[in-house]
């Protein structure tokens, strides 16, 4: 009976030492374990299950999350390291496909200022990460059939019941085969703000905006 008992023990062990090793990333090999944390349904690549898996820390209206890992099936596609926080939920957390493309969508918190986008581009198993894009625009600007994302950052108004501001530009990116900077779009929607174009910098020059897109 002894032996038995023995044998199942080391059997348990064993099974558990296994589990620790499932997780691996092609582009960092200090992966956090988060098989045991609830993980977002995203869609399915190559037959293979897309999910984020995330460690929730805070629970205040939105749950916020810290290291989001992206699993295609069993391997780790990528996981984020910065100690930043994110929303992960459905709203705040998807999957967009554009011809062969998958882009995936990861909501950075970043009160007191505005949300940032961690977006995530697999093609071909290529994993590519662009982060801090803004969230001002999410759609088709120039009707090319390209959705377009980023927008300017906010200014603070320098009088009161004025419409002055520091010059802050449009960083407007196009979602197409890969996210590709539309500089062209960018400037256009800078001086349709404020009547000119300054370069890609917040500067503190003080403009009036026309408050036209």
């Amino acid at each position: 009976m002894k032996i038995r008992l023995l044998s199942i023990l080391l059997i348990l062990v064993s099974c558990g030492n296994q589990s620790n090793n499932n997780s691996t990333d092609k582009t960092n090999n200090n992966i956090t374990e988060t098989s045991n944390i609830g993980n977002l349904f995203l869609g399915v690549i190559d037959n293979d299950t897309l999910l984020v898996k995330a460690i929730p820390v805070i629970d205040d209206g939105d749950t916020l999350y810290e290291s989001p890992a992206i699993y295609k099936g069993r391997n780790v596609l990528y996981q984020d390291t910065s100690n930043n926080l994110f929303i992960i939920n459905e709203t705040k957390c998807f999957m967009k496909k554009v011809n062969s493309t998958n882009y995936i969508f990861l909501n950075m918190f970043d009160a007191p200022f505005e949300n940032k986008w961690h977006i995530v581009e697999i093609s071909n198993n290529h994993v590519k990460v662009y982060k801090n894009i803004l969230q001002n625009i999410f759609k088709d600007i120039n009707k090319d059939g390209f959705c377009e994302v980023g927008g300017r950052y906010a200014t603070d108004a320098i009088c009161l019941d004025c419409d002055s501001a520091f010059y802050s530009p449009y960083l407007i990116y196009s979602l197409k085969n890969e996210l590709v900077f539309d500089s062209v779009l960018s400037i256009k929607l800078t001086e349709e703000t404020y009547g000119f174009f300054l370069g890609f910098d917040v500067v503190d020059t003080i403009l009036v905006q026309q408050n036209n897109f």
